[in-house]
């Protein structure tokens, strides 16, 4: 069951990670967004998009994954298969935080070696497949920053 307990928070967190990160992505392209097309932009332009990007940190620091998520497709910044594999990993992490112990009697199960491996196999897979996404997503953050650093 410990093994268990540590895969559950290392996915809670590394979920959290993925959370925070995209507020990052949110934050550095609504910067970025007014250099679509341009090439310069008035001093005041770029400090009025800096205010409204660091308003938009806030606000989405406080909100719900789902409404970070939709919040970053209106930037265009993740393509089909990132938003359905981001979508995935928010489903998951619903049901693991909502239903996976109400579904999964685990005192009963205790036991039971095929079930226990099973899940923990399903935790290790989801643990994966979460750790790559985060690891896109600082890649990313470290290219918008580029861009970022290159205009100011």
């Amino acid at each position: 069951m410990e093994e268990l307990y540590r895969k559950i928070g290392s996915l809670i967190q590394i979920v959290q990670y993925i959370e925070y990160n995209l507020v990052e992505v949110a934050r550095l392209r609504r910067i970025l967004t007014i250099f679509d097309n341009k090439s310069s932009v008035p001093n005041k332009v770029f400090e009025q998009a800096e205010s409204e990007a660091d308003d938009l940190r806030e606000k989405l620091s406080n909100k719900t994954m789902g409404t970070v998520i939709k919040t970053i497709k209106n930037f265009y910044v993740l393509n089909a298969s990132q938003t359905e594999e981001l979508e995935e990993i928010l489903g998951k992490r619903n049901d693991l935080v909502h239903h996976f112990f109400k579904e999964n009697d685990f005192e009963e199960q205790a036991k039971n070696y095929s079930f226990m491996i099973n899940r923990k196999g399903y935790l290790g897979n989801f643990l994966t497949q979460a750790e790559k996404y985060n690891s896109f997503l600082v890649d990313l953050i470290d290219q918008l920053q580029e861009e970022y650093d290159d205009i100011e």
